[in-house]
């Protein structure tokens, strides 16, 4: 009897495919006869008819024969690609012609503040131009409430009718529209998606009658948590009712196209079918749904179908395109503008449909990991596998614990992607790797590291303007002098009161180019082998400042993603030039002037005729236009001449605000040398310091840099002797890690031949063998040498600057604070064994770095404190590894940036370099196994947490580091 039933239900399906095939071309045919005779009348509609969950393969006369005897009017697109193989990021993409990493929704799970954001979407754009905009459809419609892509109606497609086969729901949705406008409507039905639930009799259309397993009406309700195990009876159920699920989906959009005609609609509608996304139905195993993963191309390969009266022609069009290629497909049939002032990721297809051909295109799509990311957005994203193909070959990337795994398929040949075909075309996977690398590129949250993805460094919280005027001097009573003028110009006047201005602020060096070093490194001239003058810099002396490595400012802030450029007035810098030629010493084999400081591009303006200050301005300015989409520290230094200072000045500022970079942008001016030391110090920074606000406390040029860093949530490093500003800035909520550092500063000033230190009330000035001692509370003119009568004083002055040049505390004094930085994580797992851990860990600093000799503490995590022993050569530890969790000890080091070595041994053999684990993502680091003694091992550990450890599973040595607090997370 079972088989009786097939055999009547296989020739009853066979005659409806070929009357709803001919039905639906008839309608076509009748609807656009005066459409054929001459051009529609009026502005063209659009409808859309999307499907969920539709793979390509299902496009035929067996399961859609309405949609199949549409197609053969229309231009089919055989090579259609989605980005994202999940329906809200699909809609958004396909409506805004944008991928998602440009649109900002790369997951079913986008947050609310990104939903919220205004995407540009094409109903947007149509409404805008005059169309009435509706979306109608079922329960896989969701999405067009949980964000607004600018359609006016939404309206319920049950209550329309478009899933039942027996109502003519239809005519319901034109009522809807209005006959005199132009309409743009869509129509979304999701009866294809999982658990493939068809309604009857759909559900016994394409099933086996004798079927008795658990999937009798419909799929697995759940497969996130994991994938059924099929036999084949029930992968060929679940087919025959996904497939029963397209047809129903088929018959809907049949009565809507003949629909469509009988209102006389067809002449001057443009019809497309699409589909959110394909399904995978365990083809090789690979399970059921859309978009976990991106092997075989049944998730991502749909349906595009596009009928335009004007073209009533049967074309398929071979190439291959893209989701974003219809947004800009319909504004130009439609002849809608599309968003000014957005670039489309796709192009326009229009002239596949009469005929033309189509460029070569790459398609790339990414997979869509099912995580409610939030906060943990870019690891997800990292986490994600992507594609790329062209015409004939596809290249899958997936990110492991172990590295990235790249498999190349070629399509042609291999259509089931089954042969990794890597070796036998290295130059294509180069190429393609390329490709994909390039597009991952422009994700703002992503950048690629060892050929991986990986969640690019956040943003620095502010750009740094930073203007040395050789014109503007400080006098002993706090006061500022504009060269010999007694009153400040009018730039320079709005400038000094745009902040916190210190009074009593002190250059580390009288001349310009020690001076300058000394504001950009933190620290002393001679602590990294500079002489306190200007004399001519021998081999010797670039040698031995190579050598020292000075903790660069412009090279701390470059390598966070900052663009740096200096803008001077003097030979004492060298660099890349803004026209890609080196400013440097000329010649090898004669004295140099200019020492690198660490500046992507330097631009030195000497020539009087060329009137350096304007040359100056006009040259930042440049630079600030070409930076206002990044962050930037620009280094500027004007001239000796106020008054021919002020106008150049007063355009640069104005430029920082007509382009609105002010509010983000940390403003510093200041000297960088003085003969008598004091020098003027300015620090703005809009909405958080005051304006106008003078502070009495003792700073040095030297502590500029350090506060640059910790109000970028940097560390300073220990090599710089200067200490932050932040404790003594007023009205600025500090990081929680801030030390609280109101302690007297020593200012130490060196010149030529020259010595001068400033420590309590008094000055001590050593000058070739003469010696002057000042009390400045009573004598702040400095004209009362008291070094004959106070030699008490003097001797303790003269120590205190032993003290200061070796940045050691004096005797009975407390040390100046040193950073310790947040701790770092160390976390070993032993994949469900109990594995034996030992090992040694020590840390040194550079000779340069002040405070002493390193000091770490340990904090157990999941062992016992019996376990370490912990003294001033180090620490050393042993214990087993658990099962039921990752254990270890957090490490505190101060200071922060020490050097740490170590030696493990995990079960008394040394420690695997591929068995150690880093960063975010806990990605393998060989690197470290030898311990953390560099910049980008450090920078590779830092993350907000720690990964996601398997203690069951992963094997290895887990070390991550909390990036320090920035005053922008503060706030």
């Amino acid at each position: 009897m079972a088989f009786v039933l097939g055999v009547v239900a296989a020739a009853w399906g066979a005659w409806r495919w070929r009357a709803a095939a001919a039905s639906t071309v008839a309608a076509l045919r009748e609807g656009v006869g005066a459409g054929e005779r001459g051009e529609p009348r009026g502005r063209m509609n659009v409808l859309v008819l999307a499907a969920g969950s539709l793979r390509f393969d299902r496009l035929n006369p067996r399961t859609m024969p309405n949609m199949s005897g549409f197609a053969a009017r229309a231009t089919v697109f055989d090579r259609m690609y989605v980005s994202l193989p999940r329906t809200l990021p699909s809609w958004v993409s396909l409506l805004t012609g944008r991928h998602p990493h440009h649109h900002g929704i790369d997951s079913s799970f986008a947050p609310r503040a990104d939903r919220a954001r205004d995407v540009a979407a094409l109903p947007s754009q149509f409404a805008r131009a005059g169309y009435r905009t509706v979306v109608a459809g079922d329960s896989v419609a969701d999405v067009f409430g949980r964000i607004d892509l600018g359609f006016a109606g939404v309206l319920d497609a049950p209550d329309l009718g478009l899933s039942d086969l027996d109502a003519s729901g239809a005519p319901e949705l034109f009522e809807r529209l209005r006959p005199d406008e132009p309409f743009f409507a869509a129509v979304s039905l999701g009866a294809a998606r999982r658990p493939y639930a068809p309604r009857a009799p759909y559900h016994l259309r394409f099933t086996a009658p004798g079927y008795r397993g658990p999937f009798k009406y419909h799929g697995p309700l759940d497969v996130a948590r994991a994938q059924p195990v099929l036999r084949a009876d029930d992968e060929a159920q679940l087919r025959g009712l996904y497939d029963g699920a397209v047809a129903q989906i088929d018959d809907a959009f049949g009565r809507i196209v003949r629909e469509l005609a009988s209102r006389h609609l067809a002449e001057r509608t443009i019809v497309v079918l699409v589909a959110d996304h394909g399904e995978q139905l365990n083809e090789r195993g690979r399970g059921l749904g859309p978009g976990e993963q991106l092997f075989g191309d049944e998730g991502t390969h749909v349906p595009l179908v596009v009928f335009d009266p004007r073209h009533p022609v049967g074309r398929h069009e071979p190439r291959v395109v893209r989701d974003v290629d219809l947004a800009p497909t319909l504004y130009e049939l439609a002849q809608v503008a599309p968003p000014a002032g957005i670039a489309l990721d796709g192009r326009s297809l229009a002239p596949a449909l009469s005929g033309e051909g189509l460029a070569p295109a790459l398609a790339y799509a990414e997979s869509d990991p099912s995580a409610k990311a939030g906060e943990a957005h870019p690891l997800v994203a990292a986490a994600k596998h992507r594609m790329v193909r062209d015409a004939r070959f596809k290249l899958v990337y997936v990110p492991t614990r172990m590295g990235a795994e790249y498999t190349l398929y070629d399509t042609a040949q291999d259509p089931a992607e089954a042969h990794d075909v890597a070796a036998q075309f290295p130059e294509v996977l180069a190429r393609l790797g390329e490709e994909l690398r390039a597009y991952v590129a422009r994700d703002p949250d992503l950048a690629f590291r060892d050929g991986m993805a990986v969640p690019r460094a956040p943003e620095l919280p502010y750009s740094v303007l930073w203007i040395a005027i050789d014109g503007l001097r400080a006098g002993a009573d706090g006061g500022l002098r504009a060269g010999a003028g007694e009153v400040l110009p009018p730039a320079l006047d709005a400038l000094v009161r745009s902040g916190v201005r210190f009074t009593d602020a002190h250059a580390a060096a009288t001349a310009l180019r020690p001076g300058t070093l000394a504001l950009l490194a933190g620290g002393r001239p001679t602590e990294f082998g500079v002489e306190p003058w200007n004399a001519p810099l021998r081999a010797a002396d670039l040698a031995r400042y190579r050598a020292a490595d000075p903790p660069l400012l412009a090279r701390i802030l470059r390598n966070h993603g900052a663009r740096t450029r200096a803008v001077v007035n003097h030979p004492f810098m060298t660099g890349p030039g803004a026209n890609g030629t080196a400013i440097t010493n000329a010649h090898h084999d004669s004295p140099a002037q200019g020492l690198d400081m660490g500046f992507d591009q330097v631009a030195s303006y000497r020539d009087p005729a060329t009137t350096p200050d304007m040359a100056i301005t006009r040259d930042a300015t440049s630079f600030l236009r070409e930076s206002s989409g990044a962050r930037f520290f620009l280094f500027c230094n004007y001239g000796p001449e106020a008054a021919q200072t002020d106008e150049p000045l007063g355009d640069l500022l104005r430029a920082l605000d007509e382009m609105r970079l002010r509010e983000r942008t940390l403003l510093i001016v200041t000297s960088a040398q003085s003969e008598t030391s004091h020098i003027p110090m300015i620090v703005a920074l809009p909405g958080a310091l005051p304006r106008g606000k003078l502070l009495s406390d003792r700073v040095r040029s030297i502590d500029l840099a350090p506060t640059v860093l910790e109000l970028e949530g940097l560390e300073a490093p220990s090599r710089m002797s200067g200490r932050s500003l932040l404790p003594l800035l007023p009205l600025l909520p500090l990081p929680r890690d801030a030390p609280s550092d109101r302690a007297e500063r020593v200012a130490l000033t060196e010149g030529h031949h020259l010595r001068a230190l400033l420590a309590g009330p008094y000055r001590l000035l050593l000058h070739g063998g003469r010696e002057a001692l000042f009390d400045r509370t009573t004598d702040p003119a400095e004209t009362t040498n008291l070094a004959a009568a106070r030699p008490d004083v003097v001797a303790e002055m003269r120590a205190r600057l032993v003290a200061a040049e070796t940045n050691v505390p004096v005797v009975g004094t407390s040390p100046e604070p040193r950073p310790t930085g947040t701790p770092i994580q160390l976390r070993f797992a032993g994949a469900g064994a109990a594995h034996r851990i030992q090992g040694h860990i020590e840390a040194r600093t550079d000779a340069l770095a002040r405070g002493g000799p390193p000091r770490i503490r340990v904090e157990p995590a999941g062992i016992a404190f019996e376990s370490f022993k912990v003294d001033a050569a180090g620490v050393e530890f042993a214990f087993s590894t658990a099962s039921d969790g990752p254990v270890g000890f957090d490490l505190s080091v101060e200071p922060a940036d020490a050097h740490l070595g170590w030696e493990l041994y995990m079960d008394d053999r040394p420690w695997p370099q591929e068995r150690i684990f880093a960063g975010p993502l806990g990605l393998s680091e060989p690197r470290l196994v030898h311990g953390i003694d560099t910049d980008e091992a450090r920078s590779a550990i830092l993350s907000a947490a720690l990964p996601a450890i398997d203690a069951a599973r992963d094997l290895g040595l887990f070390v991550t580091r909390a990036p320090r607090g920035s005053f922008s997370s503060a706030k």
